[in-house]
């Protein structure tokens, strides 16, 4: 039985379509990732990998190759030094993605137990600030060391706003997105080798398929049956033409040790000694995709240094924003990364550079839209 590694360190990739508010969108989304060097004539990363005279810790110590941050087990050869197969390195999906949000309400305030009078000459408790902008909660009126009368400057948009404690308010607004994967496809689902000391590999997570089922094709007062699937790879590679001919040396490889016999063909991924059902050696990038939505809401926060560091938060201020006629659709791609430090899972960039393609065919109302690397502004 193999083992588990339940370590994540991955790199967020996101992107961002904009949604009309109160709008059903319903279409295929599709994600695709590769391994991408501008393009170059690199091997595949397990290749790389293989024949590197030594790794850094940062891959090395990464979840696909070691199980407790620290000892690094090497994949072994694949047989395709110079292949210059870096673009095997890919993750393709295809999702149906059905939703939508509803932007009208606005915000409300938290309750009024957490409501802060603004600072005057004289009160119990509320917020002072000093001329160089730093704000401070008291809570028997009595000034902070370095606090004075004449030093006081209050800022005429936080006097007119109403500020809460360790309260941040709350958003009307309500939303749905739900999605599900139609179909993965990856070189990467293989990997079988023994769990042996030094032969040890991690393979990529299975992205969440989840069906609900009822037990007949009538209306039930039952509750449906929840499945759960974790897919790591779909697909079937064809060796036969459709009349069961062997595509041989036009369509397939060899393997290395014998290029020269027709006996030898091989699936196009199984170049090594591996076994099993699905034996693809290749690098799957994508860790997991997350598909919701978000809008901007942006209360103002201050966070004060006297009376504990609590953060106080207001509605009405002039800065703060909720928008109302658009919302963002999140892509979220977190790509398999490295690791930055022994005793811990911290990722700071991805194991090896990849390109991310993201489209989507939205069916209906929505039509017209942009796709953007950073969350919309307007």
């Amino acid at each position: 039985m193999g083992t588990n590694n339940t370590n994540i360190g991955v790199k967020q990739v996101k992107k961002y379509i904009k949604i009309p508010d109160r709008r059903l969108i319903s279409g295929l989304l599709y994600v695709n990732v590769v391994n991408h060097v501008d393009n170059d004539n690199s091997d595949d990363f397990m290749q790389e990998v293989a024949d590197a005279s030594s790794v850094p810790d940062t891959i090395g110590h990464s979840n696909s190759f070691s199980d407790n941050a620290q000892d690094f087990h090497n994949p072994g050869s694949a047989n395709r030094n110079s292949y210059k197969h870096s673009f095997a390195d890919y993750d393709c999906f295809v999702f149906y993605v059905c939703g939508g949000m509803s932007l009208s309400g606005g915000v409300f305030n938290p309750h009024s137990n957490y409501v802060m009078s603004m600072p005057q000459d004289g009160i119990t408790r509320g917020l002072l600030a000093e001329s160089g902008g730093t704000i401070r909660w008291t809570t028997d009126g009595s000034y902070p060391t370095g606090f004075g009368a004449s030093g006081l400057n209050w800022d005429n948009a936080d006097a007119a706003a109403t500020w809460y404690l360790n309260a941040e308010p709350g958003d009307k607004c309500s939303h749905f997105v739900k999605h599900h994967l139609i179909s993965r496809i990856n070189n990467g689902s293989g990997h079988a080798k023994a769990d042996t000391a030094g032969a040890l590999f991690y393979k990529h997570r299975g992205q969440p398929q989840v069906e609900y089922k009822a037990s007949s094709i009538y209306n039930e007062a039952n509750a449906p049956t929840k499945t759960n699937t974790n897919v790591l790879s779909h697909g079937v590679y064809d060796i036969v033409d459709t009349a069961g001919t062997s595509i041989g040396s036009a369509g397939l490889p060899t393997k290395p040790e014998d290029p020269e016999s027709h006996d030898s063909y091989e699936q196009p991924t199984n170049l090594g000694d591996f076994s099993g059902d699905d034996p693809n050696t290749y690098y799957a990038p994508v860790d997991k995709i997350a598909i919701y939505g978000t809008h901007r809401f942006e209360p103002v926060a201050r966070s004060t240094s006297y009376g504990g560091g609590n953060d106080c938060y207001s509605t009405n201020h002039a800065d703060a924003v909720h928008v109302t006629d658009w919302w963002d659709l999140v892509i979220d791609i977190g790509i398999r990364g490295n690791n930055t430090n022994t005793n811990s899972w911290n990722t700071t960039k991805q194991l090896f550079k990849t390109q991310t393609n993201v489209f989507f065919q939205p069916f209906g109302e929505t039509a017209d839209f942009d796709i953007s690397d950073n969350p919309h502004t307007s």
